[in-house]
């Protein structure tokens, strides 16, 4: 017999489900109401008139059967019908797709297995599926009692789509029989019988949610219904019922066919439609597109684009983008690039050369998206941007572990390195259409084995830390393919919305970062990012362009854990603890004026085994009853940052920090319990138009704390700061100081030559301190507009006592070769110069 208590727990549930059903719907048809032409005609502005595209009618239930005919034959027979332009995508999205494929056992690591999580993400993705479903019911049932035809339209189309695309899906489970991650040995094979490929829910949701926002393409409708339909897709990989590919082949998949359902059979204009880039009902059709609902890719942080921009922004010719954040998207760096013709036309008296120079090589990179934001174009295209091979030796013995010691290579996507021959062999892609974008980053990594510690040193590295012996890291040699960042997103009126595998960059000091560096391994994360800077109303509007990103991370390689109330130790040493904790950050940057920035982020180590990923967690990161307490707020990072062109000096000198605290809401209001990163940046020295200078320098041994190793670090979190043993931060470690000086002669954006010397020095207190010194000469060059070659030699001299009684010395030669193949598809192929400029 059933409790009492628990059919009253079930109804609860249930009325609160159905509760949320009617919201959702309501919602949808208010801000619906809006957008109805019949709800506008009533209003102040004139109403544009409305070109209907179908003659026939509104759609009704007797055409269904006839429709869901129609739909099927043209979906199969699609590759009949493709010309030779459209062929050629087949290439290039076959090798995208063949990346995720790869990359699904390694992105499956990151999923908890706990059974509590596991269930509940299985239960929303039903929850969220059923929403959706609710909503079309709904929205039909409403505009027929309504006698609201473009209502009754949603709902109906809404319904087909989901017919069509569950039809679509289930054929293709049969056909590409793939496990399921649970089922076999968890490496989803495929042709054994199983129905993981493609999700089931991620279409159905997607093919709704595509019909409803084609039909109210409002940001509010949008954001509402794509997000559900995103939420379902994530839950299905939270759950372990599908691998990531399987869910974005199917959101593809579902959102191609809402979008066809929508083009065929709607009644209704595509006026406001064909802002997003192929979305026209015929290919003649000459609309405009927005670029702000533009998929587009970003730019990976170790780009030669930024120092480019940099050079830019010191010399005043661009004011309104933020730079503190990055990575920018390739639409954003057309926008900003615009920009800095703009101000040079403005300077009649401007006649650096420098500067043209610079311009000329950045419109070359981005003339594609220069085109897309003229609005002409549709956002349809797929590119190999690059393939490029790279081979470090290094002669005498470096260092490798920052957290207690030092780095010789940083700042390098957490790639492998040891004494000897060190290699990597990658390319880089990307595809976008409409809304959505793919990018891809693989590598195959070699790394030589580096010196390990002795057994004492070892004890002495894991009695510092509180942990056993086993928790000291390793350097083993490593052999490997691995992709670097891998990441699908979609972009909202500027708002971009991306999942997958992640570099960031936060801060203004460009030779490391205090808070989020790409020191580390790319973190799996949902990212949403306001690709553009916008201006806020009323007064807020006095701060300026703002710009605002956020994201949830997964962590990896964490073995150790103390759980609360008694911070009693977890873990064994050897198998990473499940879950894996969190990791989320915010990052909001304005401009009051043209030449000051100012910027607050915050990262946050939460959650993982013990402390399930909940809203109520969440929340209690930001708690402010200080970090003792019994369930630890977890590893909170808050930073401020400051940027400033100097009066008289506004169009050569910049200056900049970066403030972090450990144990303190606002590092400004504590500065001896804060580090700090500052620096200052000279674009072009007086009669040296092409010679820059940067001076940086960081400092994290806290002066007001007597124990200056605890930068990094939480107690709940012994791991610290850490992905996979290698610091998310800077170089400069948990309780050193340093910093880097360089300069470059710049012959062109591509062609330049630079010098720099680094330091860096240890606290005592940590493992007896010690210090490092380097100094580095870097080349690079285009040759014949797509090759590029850069070398790099770097002499260090180190000297840490508990590792050596006496100095040593190492150089690491580096050389570089990218090819830049120009391989690009495009619904409107356009044609840049095969020669660079």
């Amino acid at each position: 017999m059933v409790p009492m208590r628990e059919i009253t727990r079930w109804k609860s549930a249930g009325c609160l489900k159905s509760g949320f059903t009617v919201a959702l719907i309501l919602g949808c048809s208010c801000i619906a109401s809006a957008q109805d032409p019949e709800a506008n005609s009533a209003g102040k502005a004139p109403v544009p008139a409305v070109t209907s595209l179908n003659l026939m009618g509104p759609p009704d239930l007797k055409s269904l059967p006839r429709n869901l005919f129609q739909d099927q034959k043209s979906f199969w027979l699609t590759p009949f019908h493709m010309n030779k332009r459209e062929w050629r995508w087949t290439i290039p999205l076959a090798f995208v797709g063949a990346g995720m494929l790869a990359s699904d056992t390694a992105i499956e690591k990151h999923v908890p297995t706990d059974p509590s999580t596991v269930s509940h993400a299985t239960t929303a993705s039903n929850a969220g599926l059923a929403l959706l479903a609710g909503t079309g019911a709904g929205m039909f049932l409403w505009g027929h009692i309504a006698h609201n035809d473009n209502r009754r339209e949603t709902g109906l189309l809404a319904g087909e789509a989901a017919i069509d695309a569950a039809l679509e899906t289930e054929v293709f489970k049969y056909a590409t029989g793939r496990e399921r991650p649970f089922e076999g040995d968890g490496r989803g094979r495929f042709f054994q019988g199983g129905t993981s490929f493609p999700s089931m829910h991620a279409s159905v949701s997607w093919a709704i949610a595509s019909v409803i926002a084609h039909e109210y393409p409002g940001v509010l409708t949008q954001v509402l219904v794509y997000g559900v339909a995103g939420s379902v897709s994530a839950a299905r990989f939270a759950g372990q019922k599908h691998f990531a590919s399987d869910l974005i082949v199917g959101s593809a998949l579902g959102w191609y066919t809402g979008r066809q359902v929508f083009r065929d059979h709607s009644h209704y204009s595509t006026a406001d439609i064909a802002r997003w880039g192929t979305f026209s009902k015929g290919e003649e059709d000459d609309l405009g597109r927005d670029p702000g609902n533009m998929g587009s890719a970003y730019v990976p942080v170790d780009s030669w684009i930024y120092p480019a921009f940099d050079r830019l922004v010191a010399s005043g010719y661009i004011n309104d983008r933020t730079i503190s954040i990055r990575p920018w998207s390739r639409l954003e760096c057309a926008r900003i690039l615009a920009e800095a013709h703009q101000h040079l036309n403005d300077d009649q008296n401007s006649s650096d050369e420098y500067v043209a120079s610079l311009l000329r090589d950045l419109d070359f990179e981005f003339s594609r998206e220069t085109t897309l934001r003229q609005g002409d174009t549709p956002n349809i295209n797929a590119e190999l941007e690059s393939i490029y091979s790279r081979y470090t030796n290094i002669s005498g013995p470096p260092l490798r572990d920052a957290f207690h010691f030092g780095q010789t290579i940083s700042d390098d996507f957490g790639r492998p390195y040891g004494r000897g021959g060190n290699s990597i062999t990658g390319f880089t892609a990307n595809a976008a259409a409409g809304p959505f974008m793919i990018y891809v980053r693989g590598e195959y990594q070699y790394g030589s084995a580096g010196q390990e510690y002795t057994p004492a040193q070892a004890q002495f590295i894991a009695d510092t830390d509180q942990l056993p012996l086993n928790s000291v890291p390793t350097f083993g040699s490593t052999s490997r393919p691995k992709f670097v960042e891998v990441y699908a997103g979609l972009n909202l009126a500027d708002w971009q919305f991306t999942f997958g595998q992640q570099s960031l960059w936060w801060g203004a000091n460009r030779s490391t970062s205090i808070l989020f560096s790409n020191n580390a391994q790319a973190l799996p994360m949902l990212r949403v990012e306001r690709v553009s800077p916008m201006r806020w109303p009323s007064v807020l509007r006095l701060l300026g362009p703002v710009t605002v990103s956020g994201f949830l991370a997964r962590m990896g390689g964490t073995k150790y854990l103390r759980l609360g109330p008694n911070f009693e130790q977890f873990g064994d040493g050897i198998h990473n603890v499940d879950p894996q904790p969190f990791l989320w950050g915010a990052n909001i940057a304005f401009k009051p004026t043209a030449n000051l920035e100012l910027g607050f982020s915050i990262t946050s180590i939460f959650a993982g085994h013990g402390r399930p990923l909940t809203l109520r967690s969440f929340l209690h990161t930001f708690s402010q009853r200080g970090n003792i307490q019994p369930v630890d707020p977890g590893g909170r990072r808050p930073t401020m940052s400051a940027s400033y062109r100097l009066p008289g000096l506004r169009n050569s000198v910049q200056v900049y920090a970066d403030w972090l605290a450990e144990a303190q809401p606002i590092a400004l209001l504590y500065p001896t319990q804060s580090g700090l990163s500052a620096g200052m940046y000279i674009s072009h020295l007086p009669h040296f138009k092409n010679l820059d200078l940067r001076c940086e320098g960081i400092y994290t041994n806290m002066p007001g704390n007597p124990i200056n190793n605890l930068f990094y670090v939480n107690f709940h979190y012994p791991n610290g700061y850490r992905n996979y043993s290698q610091l998310m931060g800077s170089w400069v470690g948990r309780g050193g100081n340093g910093g880097e000086a360089s300069s470059t002669y710049w012959f062109s954006a591509r062609n330049k030559a630079s010098v720099s010397y680094r330091r860096m020095l240890s606290n005592p207190s940590l493992l007896g301190g010690g210090n490092l010194y380097d100094l580095s000469g870097n080349l690079s060059w285009m040759f014949w507009s797509k090759i590029e070659i850069a070398a790099s030699i770097q002499y260090e001299r180190w000297n840490f006592g508990e590792l050596n009684p006496g100095p040593r010395s190492n150089v690491a030669s580096t050389i570089e070769i990218r090819f830049w193949p120009n391989l690009r598809t495009s619904a409107n192929t356009i044609t840049p110069s095969n020669v660079r400029p």
